[in-house]
């Protein structure tokens, strides 16, 4: 029987389920965020800008980012590797999911800057500040593309090893450099705006919570921080790709989702007023109620009391008399008719006349 390729001590291992769990979870946020920021733009009776366009293609990437990783889960992706064959239909899908997590990364953050533009962009400093984290963002994205595309020489020798004389760079040496300027641009991209939060004339409450919306940005840093972590521990020269490397890939599908979510957070501030208003509407609405039927509760024990004091009621008999005709008053007076009362309750009284009023009765 032959050992499997290449030669593994557990090759039951298996990452897959926690990577589907991921890669779903973070990309229907995405979707979710989006949607929501879309909706918020409706609500606040605001054309689409540029920035939200930009989004919209950003997700289109991200999807497409999204399908790879699951292609690649269904081709083997998160277990060890059993044949040489396995492993050249496995690479192809790896160079497109690297293009596809740059592309996606680079149209968020031109999202997030010319959102900014829309915001601050009246004040020069910062216009140039745009421009140049905007330069910055252009040529880190085209330097990576064709980094990834023409890699090696010829661009088949990527993904085809039986290619003889081929020339490929460090993947390493690349991509560690790339992911450092990468997150260097997202912190700065983070921390533009907060020096005129503080400068606007609101009290030291209103900048807080306007600092943390925006501050909500800081997870695709720290999402960034962990995939760079996790590239250091990460041995891309074993044969064993779809095992070695699966974290790794997880986590670029993670940043490239989160990088979305944060774009879309700042703009949900109508979302969260309305959702506020809703939940505040409810909450009277359920006081309210509760008020009603403790009230009815009250006008149904004073009616048992009332009842109760019905029944001890005396009452009291009149006897109408009407004369005999042609007698005069000297003559015989004869009993017409005999008559009870009994007191009646305010309540019911009440009640009566309400219904007598109202034609129901």
């Amino acid at each position: 029987m032959e050992a499997p390729f290449p030669y593994t001590l557990n090759p039951s291992a298996n990452k897959q389920p926690h990577i589907y769990g991921t890669i779903c979870t973070v990309w229907v946020l995405a979707v979710a965020s989006l949607a929501l920021r879309v909706q918020a733009r409706r609500m606040s009776k605001a054309r689409l800008g540029v920035d939200d366009y930009l989004l919209i293609v950003s997700l289109v990437f991200a999807t497409a980012l999204f399908g790879d990783m699951l292609l690649l889960l269904h081709n083997g992706f998160g277990q060890h590797l059993r044949s040489k064959q396995q492993l050249d239909s496995l690479v192809k899908m790896f160079l497109f999911s690297d293009v596809t997590w740059c592309t996606t990364l680079a149209f968020s953050k031109c999202s997030i800057l010319l959102f900014y533009w829309r915001l601050f962009g009246h004040v020069k400093a910062v216009k140039w500040s745009i421009y140049i984290l905007l330069g910055l963002t252009t040529c880190w994205f085209v330097e990576a593309f064709l980094v990834m595309i023409f890699g090696c020489t010829p661009i088949a020798s990527f993904w085809n090893f039986s290619i003889k004389g081929e020339r490929c760079i460090n993947y390493v040496q690349f991509t560690l450099p790339n992911m450092v300027i990468n997150s260097f641009t997202d912190i700065l991209i983070l921390a533009l705006p907060l020096p005129l939060i503080w400068r606007l004339q609101q009290t030291v409450t209103q900048k807080v919570l306007v600092t943390l919306m925006f501050l909500c940005g800081g997870f695709v840093c720290v999402v960034s921080f962990v995939r760079l972590v996790i590239l250091l521990q990460t041995d891309f020269s074993s044969l064993d790709l779809a095992w070695s490397i699966a974290d790794f890939s997880m986590w670029c599908t993670v940043e490239a989702c989160f990088a979305i979510i944060s774009a879309s957070l700042p703009l949900l501030r109508p979302i969260y007023k309305a959702s506020t208003s809703y939940v505040s509407c409810l909450y009277k609405r359920s006081t309210l109620s509760l008020s009603q039927s403790s009230k009815s509760f009250d006008a149904s024990s004073r009616k048992d009391t009332s009842s109760a004091e019905d029944a001890t009621l005396p009452m009291h008999t009149f006897q109408v008399y009407k004369l005999n005709p042609g007698q005069g008053h000297k003559g015989p007076i004869r009993i017409e008719n005999e008559i009870s009362v009994v007191y009646e309750p305010r309540m019911q009284i009440e009640t009566r006349r309400n219904a007598l009023e109202q034609g129901t009765c």
